[in-house]
């Protein structure tokens, strides 16, 4: 059996996992209802994460630097949607649709085969887009349940016809 490493972008991922984890109450809430959202998308990016660094290290992607520092970026974008749920609503849908667009761009780094109309349908940029929108057109209650419902359309989307 081949040992697997595991880096420092895993372990945040999971540090950042169990701080959410421990906010999540037992009572219906809209808080954690937001907070199980933003736990699916986090366990979602990790998958994606995991799956182009280390089962398929040298395949379709490469992993450099600037990868590895986006990682990061992104990892605390989503940290401020959990920070933001009790106190600042706004923030939220906002922080979800950079978070998006920082995925986006990190897919272009690792991706490079990812240019023109295919940018459109194998990133999340479109998520990003429909983030920014929602949030300008909603209140921010409801921009996160609309995010939220786009999300769960597009992820199955996009993992059939990432980098093919």
């Amino acid at each position: 059996m081949k040992a697997s490493r595991i880096g420092f972008i895993d372990v945040l991922y999971v540090i950042l996992a169990g701080l959410v984890l421990n906010r999540i109450t037992l009572a219906a809430s809209f808080d954690n209802g937001a907070r199980v959202f933003l736990l699916a998308v986090l366990f979602e990016d990790y998958l994606a994460y995991h799956e182009s660094t280390v089962l398929q290290p040298h395949g379709r992607g490469t992993y450099s630097i600037g990868a590895f520092c986006l990682d990061i970026v992104l990892l605390m974008t989503w940290y401020v949607c959990d920070l933001a749920i009790e106190s600042w609503l706004i923030v939220v849908p906002i922080s979800l649709s950079s978070f998006f667009a920082l995925k986006a761009l990190w897919e272009l780094v690792c991706y490079p085969e990812i240019r023109g109309l295919r940018f459109l349908y194998k990133s999340h940029i479109p998520l990003a887009i429909l983030g920014l929108t929602f949030t300008w057109a909603f209140p921010p209650s409801w921009a996160l349940i609309g995010l939220a419902v786009s999300w769960l359309l597009f992820t199955p989307v996009w993992w059939r016809f990432k980098c093919r």
